[in-house]
């Protein structure tokens, strides 16, 4: 399952996006 690489996704986007 890609549960950590899903994780990391959203992560990274947020911390640019913010």
């Amino acid at each position: 399952m890609v549960g950590p690489q899903t994780i990391v996704v959203p992560q990274a986007k947020d911390s640019t996006t913010g």
